[in-house]
């Protein structure tokens, strides 16, 4: 019964920290997460840290995971504003994998901008073109390398 109790508690004081108020991030991140001071990520664990506690976020450079890395996600009753700001965000997969997509919504709030939709990229990040197949460069934040058929993005 005691255990079960302290399992009881353990669960709603965790859920306490997830609905409500923004959690802090487990990492010190640049900025607080406001639009006069969005959360500046320039690493994959920062971008995973600031979608976490949720905000107002804006990359600073290209982040691309590990192979340790897992998605990206924004947890229930979180709402975070992510600013692309011309950069990519790579998951980086090169084969399928469950749960390998970039980013999962799990029951919160993702909007995604891009303050710099003009930026080129250093490689180029190219596609091919629906009709003609053909590589056409892409300029501006871009989301990319997750592969797989459980989620959607």
């Amino acid at each position: 019964m005691k255990l079960k109790l302290i399992k009881t508690l353990l669960i709603s004081v965790a859920m306490m920290g997830v609905c409500g108020a923004r959690a802090a991030p487990a990492r010190a991140l640049t900025g607080d997460g406001t639009a006069v001071s969005p959360y500046e990520v320039s690493t994959w664990q920062e971008l995973s840290d600031a979608l976490a506690a949720g905000g107002e976020i804006v990359l600073v450079a290209d982040v691309t995971a590990s192979s340790l890395d897992t998605a990206l996600a924004v947890p229930p009753e979180v709402s975070a504003t992510l600013d692309l700001n011309g950069h990519v965000v790579d998951r980086g997969l090169a084969a399928a994998e469950y749960d390998g997509c970039v980013v999962k919504v799990n029951g919160g709030r993702l909007t995604i901008t891009d303050g710099a939709p003009m930026a080129a990229h250093d490689p180029t990040v190219s596609y091919g073109a629906p009709l003609t197949g053909k590589p056409v460069a892409v300029t501006g934040g871009v989301l990319t390398g997750g592969w797989n058929d459980q989620c959607g993005g």
